[in-house]
């Protein structure tokens, strides 16, 4: 990127049901000096959604950085509106701008506007001590927050005692510690090398992804989840490991590491999960392997892969053939590694066909059916036939429509199985590591697939062993008695 540029990020972080977290209509801005009236904005009109990640690009004078501060609440528009999360901001009053500024939006200043006579650490916990957050827990939280950014040594030194790269740092710390909702950031990686911006761009970008598509409640659930954690783990306050811990809790369901099963249940239950996670390594442009677990969870679940999200948009024909390999991969793995399939695979296959019907029936992707819909919404139990629903298609395209859906279904078999034969050492791998360390982190199992082996053995700290009935959003129930030595060719 040419330094030379100015570039302004904003980085929007809003959970809701809704798209569109927050908007700007037909804003505009001037200055007046004198006599003269300068326009920096005139008839701005942006939409957010949620977890979006922008850039605003523009020269200097362009008012890039009044729109960062008309949007966290710091300057006022002259015309137009600020509607944030559907509500109008046309009549906020400076106590509800306060409390916008204070509890929803992180600032990250050019000029990092930090105080000169008090320590880094100090200046990281200036907005807690504002909110009026316990000592101890905003101690503990600023630490964490300026080790995040690899500032942990330095914590007692005073500003005037950092490099400029430092000093951003603290500043980019300061509008983290908070969790805010919003973070706006002017020039945030100006003053950093390469890899530090890079570090720093990756850093507030993960803040998001495990949080993809929660609701206010849902969040709500994750913190009460991650404080519970905390207690338990007997700490004084929340740190990146609770909360992702309990985003695991929150949409995985709770840990059950009582639960016992013999080694052969294990084993296939890894093959099954390295599978999964081994098939869509090989996809291109697949959602990454967040993490992968034989651990079971949930409501009998007896082990998930669970993929990061890496951007919301409408799925393209390609994009749906290859999720049927990756739902296809545990059913694969199985047979090719023990001879021997379970119904473990049940919840793959009914989401499997589910896609090639929707392909089929509801997208009009099957060229030899062509762009027609046959699709009423209506979910049906049977590949062609609801014997309590009427289709509104005769029984010939009703046997037309199961025939695509069976050739979709065994082209994706075969391109999954060719995909698992050909890496097998790789599926191997995984699986045997799973057998051993129970749980891997998405970056262990991509030094696995690069490199043939973890460079760090540490698994991180796994939750409390109490069994606890929790929904169960995906993962596969696998034990002896699914297993079955019956007719493989599904």
């Amino acid at each position: 990127m040419n330094s030379k540029k100015k570039i302004n990020m904003l980085y929007l972080m809003w959970n809701s049901k809704e798209d569109i977290m927050l908007e700007l209509k037909n804003i505009c801005k001037s200055y007046k000096t004198g006599d003269y009236y300068q326009k920096a904005l005139h008839n701005v009109n942006l939409k957010f959604r949620e977890n979006e990640f922008v850039a605003i690009l523009g020269p200097s004078g362009s008012g890039k950085t009044t729109l960062l501060n008309i949007i966290g609440g710091l300057d006022r528009y002259d015309t137009g509106d600020l509607i944030i999360n559907d509500v109008s901001t046309k009549e906020f009053k400076d106590s509800t701008w306060d409390a916008y500024r204070n509890n929803s939006v992180g600032f990250i200043f050019q000029s990092y506007n930090l105080i000169s006579h008090i320590s880094i650490l100090e200046n990281v916990e200036m907005g807690m001590t504002l909110s009026g957050v316990n000592a101890s827990i905003r101690k503990e939280k600023a630490v964490e927050a300026l080790r995040s950014v690899g500032l942990e040594k330095h914590i007692n030194k005073k500003p005037n005692q950092l490099s400029g790269g430092q000093t951003q740092r603290v500043a980019i710390a300061r509008a983290l510690v908070t969790d805010p909702d919003l973070i706006l950031a002017d020039e945030p990686s100006g003053a950093l090398d390469s890899n530090t911006s890079i570090q720093i761009m990756e850093l507030i970008k993960e803040i998001a992804k495990d949080t993809i598509g929660f609701t206010g409640a849902d969040l709500e659930n994750l913190l009460n989840e991650a404080a519970l954690l905390a207690v338990r783990r007997k700490k004084k306050a929340l740190t990146m490991q609770e909360i992702s811990d309990a985003t695991s809790r929150v949409e995985m369901g709770t840990e059950k590491k009582s639960h016992k099963y013999s080694e052969k249940a294990k084993k296939l239950t890894a093959y099954h999960e390295a599978g999964h996670a081994v098939s869509s390594y090989y996809i291109e442009g697949h959602d990454p392997v967040k993490e992968i677990s034989i651990i079971p969870r949930g409501m009998g679940a007896g082990g998930y892969t669970w993929y990061t999200p890496q951007e919301e948009n409408y799925n393209s024909k390609a994009d749906m053939l290859d999720d049927l390999i990756s739902l296809l991969g545990g059913r694969v793995a199985e047979a090719l590694s023990l001879n021997d399939i379970s119904t473990g695979a049940s919840n793959d296959l009914q989401r499997a066909t589910s896609i090639c019907r929707d392909m089929v029936s509801k997208y009009g992707m099957s060229d030899e059916l062509g762009p027609v819909v046959y699709s009423d919404d209506n979910n049906e139990v049977f590949l062609g036939k609801d014997y309590g629903h009427v289709n509104n298609y005769s029984e010939a395209t009703s046997a037309r429509i199961d025939e695509q859906i069976e050739k979709m279904m065994r082209k994706a078999y075969s391109q999954t199985e060719s995909i698992l034969k050909t890496h097998y050492d790789k599926l191997e791998l995984v699986a045997e590591t799973l057998i051993k360390n129970e749980k891997i982190s998405g970056d262990q199992f991509t030094q696995l697939m690069e490199n043939g082996f973890i460079a760090d053995e540490k698994v991180s700290e796994n939750e409390e062993t109490q069994a606890e009935d929790t929904e169960i959003v995906d993962g596969e129930n696998v034990n002896e008695d699914d297993l079955s030595s019956n007719d493989t060719k599904d």
